[in-house]
């Protein structure tokens, strides 16, 4: 959330807020594995060691962190997209995007919701499902009732087709990215074991800005454009975390994270 938004240039000066909620994250006295991030966090930051959550369930929790009311206001005692759960967070009952656009802040709004049963579902095309097939506009729209702008998901439906890792990379018009499994690390060099290991969707920002028609759908036809930004992805991969075979993750040493072809 910036300061010195366009609407109110004399609000808030000097001060942006940064607010990072994660899922399923325990409290370590040491981690036992490296997080240089947290751990500068903790040195140059203030830690908090008491303290309490008041749900574990996913909606639940963020409806009183976003909103400061309890369960019993907010009415999200489980998760959203459950059949049992059809009621969405009311906008009435204001957030802390709202709060803070209400003080002059540009309120972006990145990654997992969970607090509307519209953000959970998909549009199938093809036969399965599809990003590109998401009502973009609506959903800005919807998070706009909320406080926030500048909105951008998780890259994903939660627990659908495309629920494993997403590296994306753009060109300054075209966007490409390739969905695979967590087991499945690859670096295609060409088409066959692209689309072998992966979901892959290019968009043309410029002529399709809501992201309506991937040109990956027609692989034959956008070939060169396909190969060219996977080369272009493959390199910044390289540049940022070298080969990609998956040893970062959890118990790298007992499981295989790589696949073994086209990983050098």
């Amino acid at each position: 959330m910036a300061g010195n938004s366009p609407e109110r240039p004399d609000a808030a000066r000097g001060r942006n807020v940064i607010l990072i909620l994660v899922d399923q994250e325990r409290h370590f006295d040491t981690y036992p594995f490296p997080v240089p991030g947290r751990e500068r966090l903790m040195a140059e930051g203030t830690m908090f060691e008491n303290h309490d959550n008041c749900s574990n369930v996913c909606t639940s929790s963020r409806s009183v962190l976003y909103t400061g009311w309890h369960m019993p206001v907010t009415g999200m005692f489980d998760n959203v997209g459950l059949p049992w759960m059809t009621n969405d967070l009311d906008p009435a009952l204001g957030t802390i995007g709202s709060l803070f656009r209400q003080a002059g802040y540009y309120t972006a709004y990145k990654g997992k919701w969970h607090l509307s049963n519209e953000m959970e579902r998909g549009n199938l095309g093809g036969g399965r499902l599809d990003i590109g097939l998401q009502p973009t506009a609506h959903i800005h729209a919807v998070m706009d009732g909320y406080g926030f702008g500048d909105y951008h998901g998780i890259g994903d439906v939660i627990g659908w087709s495309q629920g494993g890792y997403l590296y994306d990379g753009i060109d300054g018009r075209y966007k490409f990215a390739r969905y695979f499994s967590p087991r499945q690390h690859n670096s295609p060099r060409s088409m066959d074991d692209l689309l072998r290991f992966n979901d892959v969707e290019l968009f043309d920002t410029k002529d399709d800005p809501d992201e309506n028609h991937n040109l990956a759908a027609s692989p034959a036809e956008n070939a060169d454009l396909i190969m060219r930004m996977n080369a272009r992805l493959e390199t910044l991969i390289a540049s940022e975390i070298g080969p990609d075979k998956g040893d970062f993750l959890p118990l790298s040493g007992l499981q295989t994270w790589a696949v073994d072809v086209a990983i050098e």
